[in-house]
């Protein structure tokens, strides 16, 4: 079942690729929720497609089209943990931007993702999973 899951997070992350947010969401429940990086300020836990959307909002205002490299992909038991990189421009002031991010995928079912743990840094991902090093 674990490679199951990883096949769906690499869909999912190639299809964000290809056709943008919306295709992902796609690989997502319909009640699945998103945690953003505990030291994000806003909301700390955004429930469904739709309030997805409206964090990836709050991106694309920032940083206009921006891409996310995947780097690396694998199963830790029933979680799956991708460590991706996020590449942007500030839309105000024009600077570059690349941070390693961390996603931790769970509550798989159907095929689809139930639960996304983002975080700001690879090694709080692995942290997350158990994974320290």
């Amino acid at each position: 079942m674990s490679q199951e899951n990883v096949e769906v997070v690499r869909r999912a992350f190639e299809e964000y690729k290809h056709s943008g947010v919306e295709a992902m969401l796609e690989y997502a429940t319909p009640d699945c929720v998103f945690y953003p990086d505990p030291a994000w300020m806003e909301e700390q836990a955004y429930h469904g497609r739709d309030a997805f959307l409206a964090f990836n909002k709050t991106q694309t205002d920032a940083f206009g089209d921006f891409t996310v490299e995947v780097h690396e992909i694998r199963a830790v038991g029933e979680r799956v943990l991708a460590l991706t990189e996020f590449v942007g421009q500030s839309t105000g002031s024009g600077v570059p931007l690349r941070q390693r991010t961390g996603h931790v995928f769970s509550g798989f079912r159907d095929g689809m993702i139930g639960e996304d743990r983002s975080f700001l840094s690879w090694e709080a991902a692995r942290k997350a999973v158990g994974l320290e090093e």
